[in-house]
């Protein structure tokens, strides 16, 4: 007995801009003003100070020296771990030695953002816009958990119903995203699910 067929009318993983309920709905707070009566400038304006430019010489000029001294063989992920670690801590101390006006602009502008992220303001704001993403998740087929290897589909391409089979990978072992064979917005009409996705595990 084949699969059935289950109608759904979802859009794949993406709405279209005249259908998705926009986080525009609740702009950025204004916090600049009270921003800069507690820490003297705003967040922006801390930033300016803070010399991306030569921190990035800098983690360039560390990377490319730790990778002369590091073995060719495949390192382990912990390896890998504890050499990004000593990266980051001899970027900051040579950071610190050539500009430590921006380094404490650094340090500054992180307090900065842990008081922003914490004040109720934002938190609210932060809130109403991950309430608007869980809205428009719920009116997809990814964001409903439909999409598994297994699952056939029928889309609406283009005013062209076609259908496919969502599959561990394609045939050519890949299993990027990079080379989609319809838009995110494009409407599932229906589906079916011809092989349980926990026979393919």
């Amino acid at each position: 007995m084949s699969a059935e067929w289950i109608k759904c009318d979802l859009y794949y993983s993406d709405l279209p801009s005249d259908v998705e309920e926009s986080e525009l709905a609740y702009p950025v707070p204004e916090m600049d003003a009270e921003t800069r009566e507690r820490f003297g400038e705003t967040y922006e304006e801390c930033q300016d100070r803070c010399n991306y430019d030569l921190q990035n010489e800098i983690s360039i000029q560390v990377q490319d020296e730790i990778d002369d001294e590091s073995p060719d063989d495949i390192m382990s992920d912990e390896e890998m771990e504890a050499q990004d670690e000593r990266i980051r801590k001899e970027t900051a101390r040579r950071f610190l030695e050539r500009d430590p006006e921006a380094a404490e602009a650094k340090k500054k502008c992180k307090q900065i953002q842990e008081w922003l992220d914490e004040h109720p303001v934002m938190v609210a704001w932060s809130n109403a816009c991950n309430e608007i993403r869980k809205r428009n998740e719920n009116k997809t087929f990814t964001g409903q958990g439909l999409a598994k290897p297994g699952v056939q589909i029928e889309v609406n391409v283009d005013g062209v119903v076609k259908r496919f089979l969502i599959g561990h990978i394609n045939p050519l072992r890949g299993v990027c995203d990079d080379c989609s064979a319809f838009k995110g917005a494009a409407p599932v009409l229906r589906y079916r699910v011809l092989i349980p996705a926990e026979e393919l595990a």
